[in-house]
């Protein structure tokens, strides 16, 4: 498996300073397993999630829409 170096890799929490240093509102969550929890809890109407990886979140967006259609 290719490992990628330190300059290579997306800085979240850098990510998140520029978020809020604009007037939104961002997270960095580094546990996969607490993702779906962290993001459905701070999620509001007309919210915009946005899912950033190399990988699948573990299903995230497919799950999180699950839960907010069980929701309905």
């Amino acid at each position: 498996r290719h490992r990628l170096g330190a300059a290579d890799v997306l800085d979240r929490d850098a990510v998140v300073r520029n978020v809020r240093r604009r007037g939104g509102q961002a997270v960095a969550i580094p546990e996969e397993t607490d993702i779906l929890t962290t993001v459905r809890a701070c999620l509001r109407p007309n919210d915009v999630v946005i899912c950033m990886s190399s990988g699948d979140f573990g299903g995230l967006p497919r799950h999180l829409l699950e839960l907010l259609r069980d929701e309905r």
